[in-house]
């Protein structure tokens, strides 16, 4: 089991290693519905320094920047971290941050969660509530549905990627088990087949 989930991560990081130029070109503008419950988050932050987990090229990074969070970007992928560069970046895994605890008043983790088979994601989200400081806020967004398979195609290439789906109730019950208690939700339809949960959660 240790060695399939072990590939399965390798597998993951190579398709962001080579899909990060595309990715980040595609996805250069930050979705309305995100900004609205970013700033519901950026309200209830006790102090600003932020973790963006799953930081990717660096967009949202800008986006807090400008709102007045000091930053730092953990990704997985070199690939991804290199569309980031130069901002303040940290290769590694989100299960095993290497951060100490209450380091940030803010954990962002946005369309990164959902990358992990929904075993672990119980040890991912612990982690992030180790590092947030208490009365912290985490923002996570994931796609809502259900079930987890990989996907053969990525932005038009034969690249395969992880997605686990998650109802409401299935996220809220895994926030509540993890000490997070919800401040906002909302859902964002990004296409006919395809829509967002967005939370807003305080650490309690």
């Amino acid at each position: 089991m240790g060695e399939q989930l072990a590939e399965s991560a390798h597998t993951l990081r190579r398709t962001y290693d080579l899909l990060a130029e595309r990715y980040a070109r595609i996805n250069a503008g930050l979705p309305e519905q995100v900004r609205v419950s970013g700033e519901v988050f950026l309200a209830h932050l006790p102090q600003t320094r932020v973790l963006d987990v799953g930081c990717g090229h660096g967009r949202d990074m800008d986006w807090l920047a400008g709102r007045g969070c000091r930053v730092i970007g953990l990704d997985f992928s070199a690939g991804m971290l290199r569309q980031a560069w130069p901002r303040s970046l940290v290769q590694g895994d989100m299960q095993r941050q290497p951060f100490p605890g209450d380091a940030f008043g803010g954990v962002w983790c946005n369309a990164t969660l959902l990358h992990l088979p929904k075993r672990l994601a119980p040890l991912a989200l612990a982690e992030m509530r180790r590092v947030l400081s208490q009365r912290g806020m985490l923002f996570l967004s994931l796609q809502g549905g259900q079930g987890e398979a990989w996907e053969s195609s990525s932005y038009g290439l034969a690249l395969p990627r992880f997605f686990a789906r998650y109802t409401r109730d299935e996220a809220m019950r895994l926030l509540g088990d993890h000490g997070f208690a919800l401040v906002h939700y909302s859902e964002a339809a990004q296409n006919p087949r395809r829509f967002w949960l967005h939370f807003v959660a305080e650490a309690v």
